[in-house]
């Protein structure tokens, strides 16, 4: 008799939760009860999808059909099936199709639940997706993107509309994408390359690398390094607590950092940069520089264009190799305490004037003097003693 009354208990608690998900049946692995919901909306290209969900991943990927198609499973992680069933209930997305467009959300989600989403939908389709906790991928989708997530990653890959990204706490990577960016992070890295559109971009705790970009760019970060290469448009860089590396910029840059070293290479375009706390070095710049550093030494190799370089605790290293002397040059160097060297071609008409002031109230241990390959002619004046 007693056998039979569990056996009935049995049957009743697994009827009840099937009924409670219209059909659909949890299963139990890992340690995890897990649903599984399948969906599907004919839809026609040029509308949105829109999601809300929280604690979610979610992969979304472009395809050639006019159909969104849904994959999501809801786990928990409760002790008992009873309880699973419960908050799976009442957390599980809901659906909207309205037109061409879809919307996913749910009305509340139990911390111990989590989302999984693999979606396809046309490659011509908006999204607009928010959640709380989760991952999100996009590939290939032409319309625009505006993703959200208060702490996960985002990767955007092979896109085609304007794309706007933020999480509060992980990195943003966006790769190959035709239109506009806007990208923001509290606590994680941000990389983009390979991208036809401007740049926005800025985290507060972790680095920039901006790769293979052909419009102007703006990127900031608040402790972390910058590394700029092959930028075809103007750039704009700042950072607190880091250092700047750029490479090949055929345009105009201007890079300041606060507390790091600042790295040149293959500089085409006009380049500002200033550090509060470090070293610049540069090699093989074609474009005019003006260069400054409050505690660092500046040394610039294979110099083609003007410069304008001033440091107040540290030395300054130039070496000119312009081959057209046809031009006009200038060449600016300043320190307050250190040495400075200039390397100029044997036949650049050029003429050169080079001071040491003194303060005649100080003792100084150290003899300051003008030396030269070239005849000099040296001058000295009261005032400057």
């Amino acid at each position: 008799m007693k056998k039979l009354n569990l056996f009935a208990r049995l049957l009743i608690t697994l009827f009840l939760v099937s009924t409670g998900l219209n059909g659909q049946q949890i299963e139990q692995k890992d340690g995890y009860f897990t649903l599984k919901i399948t969906k599907s909306f004919n839809v026609k290209p040029g509308g949105r999808i829109n999601i809300r969900v929280a604690n979610g991943y979610y992969e979304i990927q472009g395809w050639d059909k006019n159909e969104v198609a849904v994959e999501e499973v809801v786990r928990s992680d409760e002790y008992s099936s009873d309880e699973a069933e419960r908050v799976i209930s009442r957390s599980k997305a809901e659906y909207e199709h309205s037109g061409a467009d879809v919307r996913i959300f749910s009305r509340g989600s139990a911390q111990s639940v989590f989302h999984s989403f693999k979606l396809k939908i046309p490659r011509k389709y908006d999204i607009k997706l928010k959640t709380s906790r989760g991952d999100v991928e996009v590939l290939d989708i032409s319309g625009d993107i505006d993703v959200s997530t208060a702490g996960g990653d985002i990767r955007i890959l092979h896109c085609g509309g304007e794309v706007e990204a933020k999480t509060s706490g992980g990195d943003v990577e966006i790769h190959d994408t035709k239109a506009e960016i806007d990208a923001h992070t509290s606590g994680g890295d941000i990389k983009i390359e390979n991208v036809d559109g401007e740049v926005d971009a800025s985290t507060s705790g972790g680095d920039i690398d901006l790769v293979n970009t052909n419009r102007s760019a703006r990127i900031r970060t608040s402790g972390g390094n910058l590394v700029i290469r092959n930028a075809q448009g103007d750039v704009r860089g700042t950072t607190s607590g880091g250092s700047i590396t750029a490479e090949n910029c055929k345009k105009d840059i201007k890079i300041h950092t606060s507390g790091g070293s600042i790295e040149l290479r293959d500089m085409v375009g006009f380049v500002d940069a200033s550090t509060s706390g470090g070293d610049i070095e540069g090699k093989n710049l074609r474009g005019a520089c003006e260069l400054n550093t409050s505690g660092g030494d500046i040394k610039l190799e294979q110099v083609q264009n003007s410069v304008q370089a001033k440091t107040m605790g540290g030395t300054i290293e130039v070496e000119m190799t312009v081959t057209d002397f046809s031009q006009n040059y200038s060449v600016d160097l300043l320190t307050v305490s250190g040495d400075i060297v200039l390397e100029i071609p044997e036949k650049l008409p050029a003429t050169i004037h080079a001071e040491i002031r003194l303060d005649r109230n100080r003792r100084y241990w150290k003899r300051y003097d003008i030396l030269s390959d070239f005849p000099l002619t040296k001058k000295t004046t009261s005032e400057n003693q």
